[in-house]
Parts: C-alpha cells; structure tokens; sequence
C-alpha cells in the first residue's frame, strides 16, 4: 500500500510539472499572437518524438494525457488544462 501511494504522489506531481510546462507555453504563444491555442504543435511543448521543446524544455513520456480546450471562441481568451491518467496508470 505505501509503495502504491509512492507511485501515485510521483505521478501527480510529473502531472503537475506537466501542466505548468503547457501554461508557460501557452502564456508565451498568447504573447505573440494575442490568442491561446488549442493545438500542441502550436505550443511546442507536448510533442515528445524530439525529446526537447522549441523552449529547451524536456518532454518526457509522462502517465498522464494533458488536454487542451480554448474558451472565449474565436477570440480564445482563455483556455482550461486537464491532465487524465493513462488507462495502464490506474493507481493515479
């Protein structure tokens, strides 16, 4: 029981770490084009296949799948993260 909650600590703070990673994204690309984007590719930052992001962060193949969903519609004022475990993660 102790190691499943060891597990379960560290996975929601990669989760965590995850999110603030897309949230400084997201701020950055709000800066240049005065909208926040829905697409990963836009951000730079979730796209794992190079290991390292246009900003120098490291993406690591994490236990958590980090949505994005843009709100204020065609002006995308704003913008809501959710970070859901992997099916395989069930002890998150």
């Amino acid at each position: 029981p102790q190691y499943g909650q060891y597990v379960t600590k560290a996975r929601r703070t990669e989760a965590k770490a995850a999110l603030a990673r897309v949230q400084g994204a997201q701020e950055r690309y709000f800066t240049v084009n005065n909208k926040y984007s829905s697409n990963p590719a836009d951000l730079k930052v979730l796209a794992c296949a190079a290991q390292t992001t246009g900003s120098g962060d490291t993406c690591d193949q994490g236990s958590h799948v980090i949505t994005i969903a843009v709100t204020g519609g065609g002006d995308a004022t704003g913008y809501t993260l959710t970070a859901t475990p992997k099916l395989a993660d069930a002890l998150c």
